[in-house]
């Protein structure tokens, strides 16, 4: 056999640019230029690759610097990461710090040359990236509908929440995710739900399915448009994660389903049992004030579409009700003016729609006004026209009687005012006339005797 002396051999013009991944080695003159495959990465963590210009043979080739491609530039896979600055090939070869944060199992990173002269890029084979399995960053995301998962994004999703109606079941999905909202298939637990909903009454605990639960059953009760309830997940057992919020989910309001009715003092919160809060204010007999008539939905959310008929009555006997009016926007107001001393509830009524009632309203005297006599068979009666019901009794010719006198408002309701009051009757022989007294909170009875016989018309007094 015969052997040559040792032969050097330099490497070609410069053709083409290598990228090397972790876990691959150059193999220079073969027909792939390197061994190995590309390791496995996690979301968030940097690596290094090995970016190295080389002839057609994957020589590398270290001319001297300024013969050297200007830089080098990295694009990849990934929408969401940033790709390190370009650098000059310095001999040949430089090493580039890449972090990559979505999860998937198709990443590729490809290297460019930029400037002149331009030589070939090249890709490396795809690779995994998994999510991080920090515990420290795990964490729940939640997606309403409307939305979708966006794994490595700044939000991880994309899209708006679609509009819910109250009281109509809809579905929320829980995934866990990493700090970059890449979802972890290894990570179990079990879910919980809350909302800034007062009202929410939130579905049972459910366990994760390969690091997702889907809640089929969710119900919003208040509507709030704008901004809309948030609802937010926790865990309740297995591995334990941040809470998620979801994005503001619009809640509108449901079926027209009944009236409510809102006195001065009242004020309307949607969602609740009786649909509002507070205590409704005193009135005055024969004043006016505003009654607000609202159409809602099971959950007394106003439906502002509802355009209804709708009529007012009282347990005032002795009020003239407004004249009906139609609802704007699903809602109207009506002025009442209640007449009697006492305690009154105000109701609204419109056809196919369940009654609506104010709280119990007080109702005071207005004024004093004038006097009222009630002798034996009358019987106050306030609010109404005559101030009285019964029929005077027969008295007997010199017999006494208890007569009443009253200070009254315009209205014939019993008033506190106590003035002097002057009685005197037809009778011409009576020997009681005339006679001062002083009222006592409003009040006095008087005893009274008549001298002279008259069935008809009879004998009257005046005070």
């Amino acid at each position: 056999a015969g052997v040559s002396a040792a032969v050097p051999v330099n490497f070609g013009e410069p053709y083409k640019l290598q990228v090397l991944m972790p876990g691959e080695t150059a193999v220079p003159g073969s027909a792939t230029g390197k061994t190995g495959t590309p390791s496995n990465r996690m979301a968030g963590v940097p690596f290094d690759i090995t970016v190295n210009l080389v002839d057609k043979n994957y020589n590398l080739i270290t001319s001297p610097e300024e013969d050297m491609p200007m830089a080098s530039v990295i694009t990849d896979t990934d929408d969401f990461d940033t790709p390190p600055t370009e650098k000059p090939l310095i001999s040949g070869s430089e090493t580039f710090t890449v972090t990559l944060v979505t999860a998937k199992t198709d990443h590729n990173i490809t290297v460019e040359t930029s400037g002149s002269p331009a030589y070939l890029s090249d890709t490396t084979p795809n690779f995994t990236v998994a999510p991080n399995n920090t515990a420290a960053q795990r964490k729940l995301q939640v997606l309403a509908p409307g939305e979708t998962a966006l794994a490595g994004s700044p939000t991880g999703k994309s899209g708006t929440p679609d509009t819910q109606k109250s009281n109509q079941t809809f579905e929320l999905t829980v995934n866990i995710v990493d700090a970059y909202f890449n979802r972890d298939q290894t990570q179990s637990a079990t879910i919980s739900l809350r909302s800034n909903d007062q009202f929410f009454s939130p579905p049972s605990n459910l366990a994760t399915t390969n690091g997702q639960a889907i809640f089929t059953n969710v119900v919003m009760i208040a509507a709030n448009e704008s901004p809309g309830w948030v609802i937010t997940a926790s865990t309740s057992a297995g591995t334990q994660c941040q809470d998620g919020s979801s994005s503001p989910i619009p809640v509108q309001a449901g079926v027209l389903s009944r009236l409510l009715v809102l006195a001065p003092g009242e004020s309307q919160i949607q969602g609740s049992g009786t649909g509002k809060t507070g205590t409704p204010d005193t009135q005055t007999a024969g004043a006016a004030f505003d009654v607000t008539v609202r159409a809602c939905d099971i959950n007394f959310n106003t439906v502002t579409t509802a355009v209804n008929e709708v009529s007012i009555t009282t347990d005032d006997d002795y009020d003239t009700h407004p004249e009906n009016k139609n609802l704007t926007a699903g809602s109207t107001v009506f002025a009442v003016t209640l007449v009697t001393k006492k305690n009154s509830i105000v109701s609204a009524q419109s056809a196919g729609l369940t009654d609506g009632s104010s709280g119990s309203i007080q109702v005071t005297n207005n004024v004093p006004y004038k006097l009222q006599i009630l002798v034996p068979g009358e019987t106050a009666l306030q609010g109404s026209p005559t101030g009285k019901t019964g029929t005077p009794a027969l008295r007997t010719a010199g017999v006494a009687f208890n007569i009443t006198v009253n200070s009254v408002d315009q209205w014939w309701n019993m008033t506190d005012s106590s003035p002097t009051a002057t009685i005197s009757s037809t009778d011409p022989y009576d020997s009681n006339d005339p006679r001062d007294v002083d009222l006592v909170e409003g009040t006095k009875t008087v005893s009274w005797t008549f001298s002279t016989g008259n069935q008809s018309p009879g004998w009257q007094f005046t005070a």
